[in-house]
Order: structure tokens, then sequence, then C-alpha cells
């Protein structure tokens, strides 16, 4: 059965192609899908990344099957790395989600309920349950490091503000135990400045704009500019594979895992609207695929169906 988490943790599993498809297939009944609308190049850099400061905050956090060690119950605003330390045997991920300051009895009973419900098998359960995280929290992002992902480094930094913020770690394939840890961040802003990315890969409603991505290791800056909730995931694929062959990969029923020649590279768990964070990516000069698997909030036929169903999947170039 294919859950939220195999959705957005797509890279994790070799069957995970075919069951997006079955569910695709099942939930909207397309066999066609709309233009991509990708935006390759054409916006400005953010210029507000000045170079990383010597004082720089570093949290290294731990990972096991059981707990997150080495988070602060209390972390100052502003600008935070976190290098994780994970000695599991698959690899866990890390999302940051900011309660509103206006869900004040929002608290980790009902944030753990709401997240089973968005691993339900269920399309419909799982998509109310992330409405529901929605609905009182934001959605920073965060990354999903198993351990074979080409491009992925285990170190992100993240711009938090005053108020409470959730840490949610799981593993890779979203099959074990899930940790929930709350922060604090409140007192005086760290003297951090914000990390000078090169590049950036943006989504929105339904694409990707992708600006100044390079082959090597680059820090590369990941934010969300549209209204609803997002996932980046990016596969190596081989050259000449166009949008057209992307699309049919997607939509076959009968896929069984990746289409030969696919190396899984990073992923990039859910951002709404503003969410933003910084990590280091390598990429080898070629071909890659940048797929939405998130599942489609809005009440309807399609509610459930990840959005690449919307046209958002394309192929983009790095040399």
């Amino acid at each position: 059965m294919t859950t939220f988490r195999s959705l957005t943790r797509v890279g994790a599993g070799v069957a995970a192609l075919a069951a997006v498809a079955a569910t695709t297939n099942a939930v909207s009944a397309r066999s066609s899908y709309p233009t991509v609308r990708h935006v390759p190049t054409g916006i400005s850099v953010n210029t507000e990344y000045a170079a990383v400061a010597p004082d720089a905050a570093v949290i290294t956090l731990t990972l096991t099957d059981k707990t997150v060690k080495g988070l602060p119950k209390v972390l100052a605003p502003g600008w935070h790395t976190f290098v994780l330390k994970d000695s599991t045997k698959d690899g866990r991920d890390v999302d940051f989600i900011k309660v509103k300051a206006t869900a004040k009895s929002y608290g980790v009973k009902q944030f753990k309920a709401d997240i089973a419900k968005a691993n339900s098998d269920n399309g419909a359960t799982a998509a109310q349950g992330v409405s529901d995280v929605i609905k009182h929290a934001q959605a920073e992002g965060g990354i999903a490091a198993p351990k074979y992902y080409a491009g992925t480094h285990r170190k992100l930094m993240v711009n938090l503000t005053a108020g409470r913020t959730y840490l949610l770690d799981n593993t890779s394939d979203g099959n074990g135990p899930e940790n929930v840890s709350l922060c604090k961040v409140s007192g005086a802003a760290t003297k951090v400045k914000a990390p000078k990315a090169t590049g950036t890969i943006a989504t929105y409603e339904y694409g990707f704009r992708t600006v100044h991505l390079q082959s090597g290791t680059h820090l590369v800056r990941f934010t969300s500019t549209g209204a609803e909730a997002h996932i980046i995931f990016a596969a190596k694929v081989p050259q000449g594979t166009t949008t057209e062959d992307l699309q049919k990969a997607l939509s076959d029923p009968n896929a069984q895992g990746f289409p030969p020649g696919w190396t899984p590279w990073l992923t990039v768990n859910p951002m709404t609207h503003a969410g933003s964070f910084v990590a280091p990516v390598t990429f080898a000069p070629g071909s890659y695929a940048l797929i939405c698997f998130m599942p489609e909030l809005k009440a309807g036929p399609n509610q459930g169906a990840p959005h690449f169903t919307e046209g958002m999947s394309t192929v983009i170039t790095v040399s």
C-alpha cells in the first residue's frame, strides 16, 4: 500500500514508482498530463545570503531509531547549522515544522495524531492529516538522508524564528518509528549571517524554478513560493531523457522500481508557503529529473493524487 511517507520518500524503495503510479491511476484516472511549467532560469539569486560568520551556531543531532539526541530545548532565533550524525542502517529524515503563533493549543499529542493520519494508506485520510498539520504549522522543510542518496550531505542550515518548532524524524522509507522533539525558539537572535547559496531550487503550482545549479558541491537554497505544500525529489537520469519520458515512467502501472539508469539524488521534505532552508548538495554534470510527490490536499476527485499528475515533473541539465 502507498503511504504518505512512501510518496514523500520515493527514493527509499525500489517499488515506489510502481506504487505511486498505481495510486495515481486509481485516484486521478488520468492517462496524460498537462505541460510542465518549468522556468529553468530568469530569477535573480537572492542577495540576502552573505558569508557564514565564523561563530556559526552548529548543532549536531544524533539520530537513532528511538530518539534524537542533541537538540536543545531552547534555541535563539536566527540561523543554525544542523549536522546529522546517523548510525542507523538505512538513514533517517529530519523535518522542521514551526507551530503558528495562532495555534497556541497545538500540542505534541495532537501533532503526533495528525502525523499518524498523514501516514495512512488511504489517500484522502493522508491528505486530511497533512492538511491538519498545515492548518496549525509551517513546514520549513528538511532532508531525507538514506545512505545511498548520491547528492545529499548530512547537513542543513535553517533560519529559526521565535515560537515553537517541532523536529520530526523518521526512517527514510517511512516504516520506522517516528520521533518528535519540541524546541522553543526565544531570546536574543544569533549574530550568524545567512549562508551564501550559489544556487536555488524553488517550488510553485505546479513546477520548479532552478537558478545557477552547478556541478560540484555547493550550497543550494530550497524554497517554496507557491500557496500549496510541495516536495522536491531529484534523480540523475540518462542523458537525453525528456520530460515526456519522465511522465511516461511515472504513469506506467507496471513499473517495477526506477527505470534503468536512474540514480536517486536527493529529497527535500514537504515545504509550505515561504518554507526555506539551505543545504550543501553535490551535483555531477548531467540530466536530473525533478518530481513532486506531494499528495493533492484539496477535496475532489484528485485528492491524494501526487502533484506530478498536475504536471509537476521536469528534466533539467546541470553543467
